[in-house]
């Protein structure tokens, strides 16, 4: 983070003209939230309150203070962006008549709102926005430090009276009102007003009232300093379309990944979106009003439930996924396009000359089950006399074994293929061919590849990181780049460590400190990059200490969807150290 801060905002004119509005203020009254002084027929809104306290976190923390005060900051804070930022700031600062931390906590620190609304006839919406600072003398201050700039809109601005409150038309363009600790700015006259109406305790429909809003309130429950809902089905008929998302994917990968949770919310009648952030974490939620049991039944295939990444000592990056694959790829037809179809043919074709007389959908892939995990972990380079130019982690995939001996079967004989067809390589890489062995771990047979003899030297090509290993642990399959990795995922899952059983049908997981580490290894390849990409050695070894400092500074990060009650969920966390 920089000690200088600038942005802009796209309702600046508006907020300006509200701050300077000169009229009387409504009388203070008990809080009442903000989606009670919305008008009804919105299709988006947001709401921000609780920020005050995360915006003074940040200004004191010793994190914060520790990095403008070291060397790599006076160096970054010499580089033209970051000056003409600096610039922006001080620039926005002398026209507040504040520091950037009083100006957020002025505007952020109290309660905001917006509304958005469709307008007939037109693509872009109308909207209406609350908003209720903490600090009424410095709201007070920053209004009559920006009134003389209303000079310059001369008679286009009108004025006329609303619920006893004066609001500014803006040449028919925007509309603003304000008192001494609060600001209501639109796009629309009849929404501004019916606003103030509502302020000031005249009785109607709001936003409060709408199913919509309702709905994806209750999903995301309290504690959120950002909550947003969504009317899904408005939407729809706001842009013009039958569906939000399209009926079939252009992509595959995507497909599988993707294409149930985009349904999903495509349909729902209601979503949510939250905000939390404590002192050491940052998380955001989003929330469908409809769960998949709701959607039409082709769709099953896309979730299911599954359990945590291994837990493996040093942990980089985990991934679990659970797909029906099988009655995925057997069904293929109703979500791919159909001018991707005849690359499976070709795919299957090829396949034959591997496994003669299987059909991979109906044969090969109902012997494995729903769950696919991905790791990256440290590995040892032991069976190396030397080390790559490039050092690499271990990688490994696990997967479920529904029938466990004609799986690994088919499986292991993907393995001998894979690194048979490597070594038709290995003269082009100036490396020796590996030697297809096994060997016994903790009674578990391990297949795996060696060389005969260790190779040697400082700056070996990428390949030499690769000694794959693949084993049978029970109802689970390991394909390992690496040994060292594979005999590391053979412990846990012969003892596997104690976590949470969760329903999901995804998880990722990175781990800041463990992914800096794996980068160290290679600083100098990293720094000669930035120096390739026009970078001076000095800003490019600065970048990398920048970027490798702040991955030390998270614990993990983790993406999850899941089932709730009624509904669905994503979760994006971000935990601090």
């Amino acid at each position: 983070m920089l000690r200088n801060i600038g942005g802009r905002s796209g309702l600046a004119g508006w907020i300006l003209a509200g701050l300077v509005t000169l009229g009387h203020s409504l009388q203070a009254a008990e809080p009442r939230p903000l989606a009670e002084q919305l008008p009804e027929g919105s299709v988006i809104f947001a709401e921000l309150s609780g920020l005050n306290p995360v915006i003074e976190r940040v200004q004191n923390s010793t994190r914060l203070q520790d990095y403008l005060a070291s060397d790599l900051y006076s160096l970054l804070s010499k580089q033209p962006d970051v000056q003409k930022a600096i610039a922006g700031q001080k620039m926005a600062e002398a026209q507040a008549g504040m520091d950037l931390w009083t100006l957020s906590r002025t505007l952020l620190g109290g309660r905001v709102a917006v509304g958005l609304y469709p307008h007939e006839g037109r693509k872009q919406p109308d909207s209406v926005l609350i908003l209720e600072s903490p600090q009424p003398e410095k709201f007070q201050q920053l209004r009559e430090r920006l009134e003389p700039l209303l000079l310059f809109a001369g008679d286009k601005v009108r004025r006329s009276d609303v619920a006893g409150v004066e609001m500014l038309d803006l040449d028919g363009k925007g509309f603003a009102a304000n008192g001494k600790d609060w600001l209501v700015v639109g796009s629309d006259r009849a929404l501004v007003e019916n606003t103030l109406k509502l302020r000031n305790g005249t009785e109607g429909k709001t936003v409060a009232t709408q199913a919509y809003y309702q709905q994806a309130m209750a999903s995301l429950g309290d504690g959120h300093v950002l909550r947003a809902a969504f009317d899904s089905a408005a939407l729809g008929k706001a842009v013009a379309k039958e569906r939000l998302a399209p009926e079939k994917s252009n992509n595959v990968l995507a497909s599988l990944l993707l294409q149930g949770v985009t349904e999903l919310f495509a349909t729902t009648p209601s979503a949510g979106i939250g905000i939390q952030i404590t002192e050491s974490q940052f998380a955001l939620n989003i929330v469908s009003a409809k769960s998949p049991t709701q959607l039409d039944g082709r769709f099953n295939v896309f979730f299911g439930s599954l359990a945590n990444v291994p837990n493996l000592p040093g942990l980089i990056f985990g991934a679990s996924i659970s797909r029906q694959y099988a009655d995925w790829y057997n069904a293929r037809d109703k979500f791919i396009e159909e001018r991707l179809l005849p690359e499976f043919d070709k795919f299957e074709a090829g396949l034959g000359n591997l496994l003669p007389n299987r059909d991979f959908g109906g044969d090969v892939l109902p012997l494995f089950g729903p769950t696919i995990s991905f790791v990256v972990a440290p590995q040892d380079l032991s069976h190396l006399d030397g080390k790559p130019g490039v050092v690499l982690p271990g990688f490994a995939i696990i997967t479920d074994l529904k029938k466990p001996e004609e799986g690994e079967a088919v499986a292991q004989l993907f393995f001998q293929t894979i690194a048979s067809i490597a070594n038709l390589n290995a003269g082009q890489e100036g490396r020796q061919p590996w030697l297809l062995t096994s060997e016994v771990y903790n009674k578990t047979t391990v297949q795996t590849a060696k060389y005969l003899q260790k190779p040697k030297g400082e700056a070996l090509p990428v390949i030499f990181n690769f000694r794959p290993a693949a084993a049978r642990v029970g109802n689970k399959y390991v394909l390992s780049s690496s040994l060292d990795l594979a005999k590391k995922l053979i412990d846990n899952l012969e003892q596997p460590q104690p976590r949470a059983a969760e329903s999901r049908d995804l998880l990722l997981e990175v781990h800041g400190a463990a992914v800096a580490d794996a980068l160290a290894v290679n600083n100098d390849h990293l720094v000669a990059q930035g120096i390739r990409e026009g970078k001076t050695a000095e800003r490019a070894r600065a970048d990398v200490e920048f970027f490798l400092m702040a991955l030390r500074y998270v614990d993990s990060v983790r993406l999850t969807s899941q089932p709730t009650k009624g509904g669905y969920s994503i979760r994006f966390e971000s935990n601090l150290k």
